[in-house]
């Protein structure tokens, strides 16, 4: 059984999912379409009447499909234009597209409505840079050395690599 989790890319909390495409041209960034989020993220489902909306190859297709339907209308999207592999795959029989999913397939597919950073994680992202945050870096342009490793100020990193950039010719 094959548990998918659906989600916007441009909802209001997709703030919180970053592409990871390895290729972004060509026929390859066509497929490529893998997002990551942050840690310790909290889902909230797509919801009917209280209960879990959710669209799955053991229900029946009339059910299946009006289910399908109601999230494009919640979500102003068509699937068959935006994601057709996945009417393929709902219909249960897999796809030749894939040698490992061709094959009977039961999926259930479940949609986030929104994605919510834990708090101690939302206030990490949301601090502006200073030297209490995650990639806040001393600016004093000094080195540091703390168990064996250099930490650089951003102005003496800048200048390091402007001056390595000139040793070696690179333009990069």
């Amino acid at each position: 059984h094959i548990l998918l989790y659906i989600a916007r890319f441009h909802a209001e909390s997709s703030q919180w999912a970053f592409p990871v495409q390895f290729f972004n041209s060509g026929t390859a960034s066509e497929r490529e379409k893998e997002l990551v989020v942050p840690p310790f993220v909290h889902y909230v489902f797509e919801e009917t009447d209280g209960e879990l909306h959710e669209v799955s190859t053991r229900q029946g297709a009339g059910v299946r499909w009006a289910g399908l339907a109601e999230v494009e209308r919640r979500w102003g999207i068509s699937f068959k234009e935006e994601a057709p592999l996945l009417d393929v795959l709902l219909q249960g029989n897999g796809t030749a597209s894939f040698p490992s999913l061709n094959r009977h397939l039961d999926i259930t597919i479940r949609f986030i409505r929104d994605i919510e950073p834990a708090e101690p994680i939302l206030k990490l992202l949301n601090q502006r840079a200073d030297k209490d945050t995650l990639l806040g870096f001393p600016s004093s342009g000094k080195a540091i050395i703390t168990q064996d490793r250099w930490f650089f100020g951003d102005a003496d990193l800048l200048k390091q690599s402007q001056d390595l950039l000139e040793k070696t010719g690179s333009d990069w």
